[in-house]
């Protein structure tokens, strides 16, 4: 169906996500630290390998949901979103984030750290969309002449698409070191330069949608939606987002990692490696007049109906519509639109088993409510990731409990300063896993060993 409905942009919009925040997880908690680790825990870096680290490139991409497997996935690539629909028995969400880090440093003097970082992201997820209501709308109901679905999903479904980029200056010290104890504090402070932000929400919405042939209505129906977006990076019949990798102009947002480091040492380094962070805490707010903060409280009386295949076109288009139909009222516009960064507490646990064989035990917490409307989120996750080091080679394969797609299982290894993996590849191709990831990197360390 080529009309755009108010009620369903989370279809249209999610399927022209070309990329997959798995955060680089399975290689972050590596033994040999390097300043990538710092991403993770900017108390990190007081512990790199050697006096520099430099960490040319890297990308990861992942792709999650909780409905539909990495099999039928494949099997039915052309239809996935009406496949999910149909499949499900809950509210659908998908995840899909991509990561590039960009040419990064660290350097280590004596008792002092710091280093220099960039970044590009763009992230995309799709949240709590109703089943049932999606069903109505699959092209195995359109098939059918005529129809009546009743309606009632009393929380906020939204879809929201963003991208940024950002330079962070690390800094790090130790602060107490006595016999085999070793205590590092740390802080990463970022500039975020925004791009793009676009959200698309229904929230306590509630009726009855009838269909007629190709014709859909909503009747006796109520709720709330939101509509936040840049007209300059949509076109004129498309919600194709523009990703043109780093953009280090108009800077408007400010950025927080936070951390603290253990290490128990015995004659040969670290025994045990622990560590808590918390992540992006901060904000970005967009210029005056970029970004269109709308929202509409619609109230439709059980004898009336309003057409939802009027809403086609551009969303200024859309939102014309709305206003005209007169079912739906604008609340106060805002003038300034603020987004928050993805807040998280992290906790994670290294342990050397012996020479060749390391356990570490990773835990992400979402800090915002995924709800709000101005929020970026992340999801919640716990890791174990088993790993053997044989010198310059080591070989890890993570294994995850997400709060979206559930159980992960992966593989990776590293050469030197080259890394690829992924946290899904043994799940995802081999059982019924819902992640699709990959990571890869090189880096390059030299100077003093620690």
């Amino acid at each position: 169906m080529k009309y755009i409905l108010i009620f369903l942009p989370f279809f249209f919009l999610i399927a022209n996500i070309s990329l997959a925040q798995s955060s680089f997880l399975g290689i972050q908690n590596r033994p040999r630290k390097g300043v990538l680790q710092s991403l993770m825990n900017p108390a990190e870096i007081n512990n790199l390998n050697r006096s520099v680290d430099v960490f040319f490139v890297g990308a990861e991409g992942s792709f999650g949901n909780n409905t539909i497997t990495f099999n039928e996935f494949l099997n039915n690539r052309n239809r996935v979103i009406d496949f999910a629909i149909n499949k499900a028995e809950a509210p659908i969400s998908f995840r899909s984030e991509a990561e590039i880090i960009g040419p990064t440093v660290g350097i280590r003097l004596n008792k002092w750290a710091i280093g220099l970082s960039t970044k590009s992201v763009v992230n995309g997820n799709m949240i709590d969309v109703d089943a049932k209501l999606g069903e109505a709308f699959s092209d195995y109901e359109i098939q059918v002449n005529n129809n009546t679905f009743s309606i009632n999903s009393p929380y906020n479904q939204r879809v929201y698409l963003s991208n940024w980029s950002e330079i962070g200056l690390i800094l790090g010290r130790e602060v107490f070191s006595y016999q085999h104890h070793r205590l590092s504090l740390g802080a990463n402070a970022r500039l975020i330069f925004p791009q793009n932000y676009i959200n698309l929400a229904v929230d306590n919405l509630r009726g009855t949608l009838v269909q007629e042939n190709f014709d859909f209505a909503l009747t006796d129906a109520s709720g709330k939606v939101n509509m936040i977006y840049s007209s300059e990076i949509l076109s004129n019949n498309s919600f194709n987002l523009s990703f043109e990798g780093f953009q280090f102009n108009n800077p408007s947002g400010l950025g927080l990692d936070l951390g603290a480091n253990y290490q128990f040492l015995d004659q040969e380094g670290p025994k045990f490696n622990v560590g808590l962070a918390v992540r992006n805490l901060g904000s970005v707010r967009y210029p005056t007049g970029q970004i269109q903060n709308n929202s509409y409280i619609f109230n439709i009386p059980p004898d009336q109906f309003f057409n939802l295949n009027e809403l086609r076109g551009s969303l200024d288009e859309i939102e014309s519509h709305l206003i005209e139909s007169g079912y739906f009222q604008l609340e106060s516009p805002t003038t300034n639109f603020e987004t928050g960064l993805p807040t998280q507490f992290v906790i994670y646990g290294e342990w050397k088993v012996n020479q060749n064989f390391y356990l570490s035990v990773n835990s992400h917490q979402r800090m915002r409510d995924k709800q709000d409307n101005s929020q970026i989120i992340s999801q919640n996750l716990i890791l174990i990731t088993p790993r053997i080091v044989f010198g310059r080679f080591e070989l890890y394969s993570p294994w995850a409990k997400l709060e979206l797609s559930g159980l992960s299982g992966g593989l990776g290894l590293r050469f030197g300063g080259f890394f690829i993996g992924s946290n899904s590849i043994l799940t995802g191709v081999l059982a019924e896993g819902k992640l699709i990831d990959f990571h890869t990197g090189l880096s390059w360390s030299f100077g003093k060993r620690q």
